[in-house]
């Protein structure tokens, strides 16, 4: 059975998570998938919409969002959940995102990739792992990350 936490606190669990498995390791994009793997395992929202699907996401492309940071690779492991204790009815969204530079990344492209509802996530996860974003990822050190939680 999985552990229940808050959805005011999935943030900051998965964060800690992430950031003490960091320090054995170092930023990595290998690190990353195994900590998102191991926390949707284990921990599931405590208010959570059942009547909504609960999807894991997967993205990884070369963009330039405006900010300080310029044009940048990035990977990012997302889980989407419904919840109900939002009026809006939206979607939250738990996400860990990789900065890369985006050196060595020219012909990777773009991928979204959506778990499939009912479908065993050890399919979802292998298909990860064996994409081509991601193995280029594995030989460079993300220039930063976050972990964040925002409604769709």
């Amino acid at each position: 059975m999985k552990k229940l936490v808050s959805n005011a606190d999935l943030e900051s669990l998965l964060k800690s998570l992430v950031e003490k498995a960091f320090l054995k390791s170092g930023p990595n994009v290998k690190t990353s998938l195994d900590v998102f793997e191991d926390f949707n395992r284990t921990y599931e929202p405590s208010i959570i919409d059942k009547a909504e699907p609960e999807l894991l996401l997967f993205q990884y492309g070369t963009y330039d969002w405006y900010d300080d940071y310029g044009k940048n690779f990035q990977i990012s492991f997302t889980r989407q959940f419904g919840s109900n204790d939002n009026e809006e009815e939206e979607l939250y969204q738990l996400t860990i995102t990789l900065y890369f530079d985006k050196q060595g990344f020219g012909d990777v492209g773009k991928i979204t990739l959506f778990s499939e509802e009912n479908a065993p996530l050890d399919t979802w996860f292998r298909t990860v792992r064996d994409s081509k974003g991601f193995i280029v990822a594995e030989s460079h050190q993300p220039k930063r990350y976050e972990v964040t939680l925002n409604l769709t």
